[in-house]
């Protein structure tokens, strides 16, 4: 399902006659992506400009080039874990209000902190929370650019490469407003080509949309990909499984034989699984059967915490879960829903810290308004607010959340756990 006020916006006519009128019409700004697998210089081409941290050496080592003066910034980047006091956060206007207007279409403003929870004075802490306020005004003021602005909060002393490479880069298209804490020390594995090259890794819900999406790009990244989703007459599984290269398993998660299954089709071990299949059985709570209820709960909750246990990741492995930012912002007629997307955000956090030690990340992404074949049968009306309740004033695409998906999967993001990424193009909806 393509947006129309987007494709539109790409037409100079359009935009001119818009402007020439004094329309109050929205044109959202064409979003950069980029195809394929990742290059061993994710920011090649990047133009940057940054402040504190010693940043530069990072980020030319990610393929970025300094800019010159007043030239077009693709990349801005600021070391805020110096900043102490509230007077600190004046170094903040210093040095992006001048860039604003610099940064292009589908650039990118990232600020590195430390996490307040982590901050040993009233003063600090206080500093370091402003910081996400900030960042999501910045979201909304750049969001008609496409441009995406984001914070990096620290706790220790993590590699700050993996984050760069990914929030920097178009790779994150439709992310933004958004705080990804780090946790760690010392340096990670920074193979970007090929990174998922002989790892073991399960997708459910794989036959279409965001699954599909995610399969593709595990596929291009070396992975060895377990397909699995409900059997079908159209046979659309097994004839994606076998372009792709992949293996293909039809199966009911909800079975408690599930994981069990699935081990056995890899061949006895998994380093990725992503936990994707997801329904939806949409009632106002006064109207909504319990077999409705059951069910949405069953599968979008219920069989991931089973897998958990009955499909045991590898150590060093990843897991990443997929909740809903209507799930975790509650949604009309989703009581059902709601409550399981909600449950998984809170299942990773707990889940985290005990996996850690063996080096297993566990997180969860909250994708927003994406276009797929389930957001194309919502009203007319109603899928025009969800396309513009966001910063970006669009909806996203599968291939938005597969990004997200496949970089919390790589070695890089060995530092990244216990963490709900809300791909959502900084949507209006809280959490």
């Amino acid at each position: 399902m393509s947006d129309y006020l987007v494709n539109l916006s790409r037409k100079g006519w359009f935009r001119g006659t818009v402007r020439g009128l004094g329309l109050p019409i929205p044109l959202p700004a064409t979003l950069k992506r980029v195809e394929g697998p990742w290059a061993e210089q994710p920011l090649e081409h990047c133009s940057f400009e940054s402040w504190g941290g010693n940043l530069d050496v990072l980020l030319n080592g990610l393929g970025a080039s300094p800019a010159s003066h007043d030239e077009a910034l693709g990349l801005a980047v600021f070391a805020a874990r110096a900043l102490k006091t509230p007077m600190d956060l004046a170094s903040l206007h210093e040095f992006f209000s001048p860039r604003m207007k610099r940064l292009e279409s589908s650039g990118r403003l990232i600020i590195i902190g430390h996490s307040p929870k982590r901050c040993d004075h009233p003063a600090s802490q206080a500093t370091a929370g402003a910081l996400a306020g900030f960042i999501r005004s910045c979201a909304k003021e750049l969001g008609k650019r496409g441009v995406t602005a984001n914070l990096i909060s620290c706790v220790g002393n993590p590699d700050l490469a993996p984050p760069l490479a990914f929030f920097g880069s178009p790779r994150s298209a439709f992310i933004t407003g958004q705080v990804i804490e780090l946790e760690g020390d010392g340096l990670v594995t920074h193979a970007w080509s090929k990174a998922l090259q002989g790892q073991r890794a399960v997708i459910t819900g794989a036959a279409r949309g965001i699954g599909l999406a995610t399969a593709e790009r595990f596929v291009s990244e070396g992975a060895d990909l377990l397909m699995v989703d409900l059997g079908g007459d159209d046979g659309s599984l097994e004839r994606e499984a076998d372009r792709l290269g992949a293996k293909a398993l039809a199966l009911d998660i909800t079975s408690e034989t599930a994981g069990a299954q699935m081990l056995e089709a890899l061949g006895g071990s998994v380093d990725l699984a992503i936990h994707n299949a997801g329904i939806t059985r949409d009632r106002t709570l006064a109207k909504m059967s319990a077999d409705n209820w059951n069910q949405a709960v069953a599968v979008n909750l219920g069989a991931v915490e089973r897998m958990l246990e009955t499909l045991p990741v590898q150590d060093g492995g990843r897991i990443v879960v997929l909740s809903s930012v209507a799930g975790l912002a509650g949604n009309f007629g989703q009581t059902n829903y709601a409550a399981a997307k909600s449950g998984l955000a809170a299942m990773v956090r707990y889940h985290a810290p005990s996996l850690r030690p063996r080096g297993i990340t566990l997180n969860a992404i909250a994708p927003g308004f994406i276009e797929t074949r389930l957001t194309a049968a919502i009203p007319f009306a109603t899928r025009e607010g969800g396309r513009r309740l966001a910063a970006l004033g669009q909806g996203g695409l599968p291939i938005d959340v597969a990004e997200a998906i496949t970089f919390l999967s790589l070695p890089a993001a060995k530092h990244i756990s216990g963490q709900v990424l809300r791909v959502c193009g900084g949507s209006y909806l809280g959490a």
